[in-house]
C-alpha cells in the first residue's frame, strides 16, 4: 500500500529455472494519485435565506482515489470584484460539512472552493442564490438577468412602460388623423 504522492526507490532482478539475473539500477518513482473531483452544485451546495452548507462527503466517499485532507473556500457577490475568504483559515482540515452565515437575503453568489490532497488539489466554482426572507427563490429580473431585490410597481419599471406610451401615443395619433380626415372630407351623395 503505496501513500499517496511518496516516492519510491525500486530495483527489479529476473528468476526462472536458468537461475537469476543482476539487479537493475536503481528506479525513483513517484506515485501520483488523483483526488475526487467536485461534485455538481446541487449536491454540494445547500442555500438558506443568511447561509450555505456545503456537503463535502462525496469527495472522501471513494476509496480508490486519495483522500481530500484539507479545503479552501472564498466567497464573493457576483456583482463584485474582490473574493473574500469564508473563514480565519486559509486550508481548513477536511470535514464532511461546512457552514458559512452572514449572507444577504435573495442576494447572488460566486463560491470557489479549492481541495487539497497528498499530491494534488481541485478547484471548482459554482454560483448560487440565497433565499429571500420568504423563503423562496427571488423573481428575476428577465430583461437584465438581475434578481429583482425589492418588488416595484409596472409602472416604475421603464423598459416596460416607454415602449407601451410610445405605442399609446402611436394609437392616439392614427386616431386623430383618421378623424381630422372624416371631418375634411365632402361628402356627395
Amino acid at each position: 500500500n503505496c501513500p499517496c504522492g511518496s516516492i519510491l526507490n525500486v530495483y527489479m532482478s529476473a528468476y526462472n529455472d536458468a537461475g537469476s539475473s543482476g539487479d537493475s539500477t536503481l528506479m525513483s518513482v513517484h506515485v501520483t494519485h488523483q483526488i475526487a473531483q467536485m461534485p455538481p452544485p446541487q449536491e454540494v451546495l445547500l442555500v438558506n435565506s443568511t447561509s450555505v452548507r456545503l456537503s463535502l462527503y462525496a469527495l472522501n466517499s471513494n476509496t480508490s482515489l486519495c483522500p481530500t485532507t484539507s479545503f479552501s473556500v472564498s466567497i464573493r457577490e457576483s456583482q463584485l470584484p474582490d473574493w473574500l475568504p469564508a473563514g480565519k483559515e486559509e486550508q481548513i482540515p477536511f470535514r464532511n460539512e461546512h457552514s458559512m452565515g452572514g449572507l444577504k437575503e435573495g442576494t447572488s453568489y460566486e463560491i470557489l472552493i479549492t481541495t487539497f490532497g497528498y499530491s494534488a488539489s481541485n478547484t471548482a466554482r459554482f454560483s448560487f442564490v440565497t433565499l429571500n426572507r420568504y423563503g423562496e427563490m427571488p423573481a428575476v429580473d428577465v430583461t437584465t438577468k438581475n434578481m429583482v431585490r425589492d418588488y416595484s410597481p409596472f409602472y416604475a419599471n421603464l423598459t416596460l412602460i416607454i415602449p407601451v406610451i410610445i405605442a399609446g401615443l402611436a394609437v392616439i395619433a392614427a386616431f386623430a388623423s383618421v378623424l381630422a380626415y372624416w371631418k375634411t372630407r365632402e361628402f356627395y351623395f
